[in-house]
């Protein structure tokens, strides 16, 4: 049960950090960090040199580890 609570604790955390950063970025304590927090600018990190065209920045950049290259 304990257990249980916890998890859904980090959910809910999670979650509002998730839709802060989504919908209030420029309201937010995460705009003045760095562009990894900024999903106007960081979603171009999971690509080669920041450019689509140029495929994936290293294998499973924009699918399974999606999580390492932008918040």
């Amino acid at each position: 049960m304990i257990l249980a609570t916890i998890f859904i604790v980090i959910s809910a955390i999670a979650n509002a950090v998730m839709d802060k950063i989504s919908f209030h970025h420029s309201n937010s304590i995460f705009r003045d960090w760095s562009t990894w927090w900024n999903p106007k600018e960081s979603w171009k990190f999971k690509w080669k040199n920041e450019d689509k065209k140029q495929g994936e920045r290293f294998k499973f950049s924009s699918s399974l580890l999606v999580s390492l290259t932008d918040a």
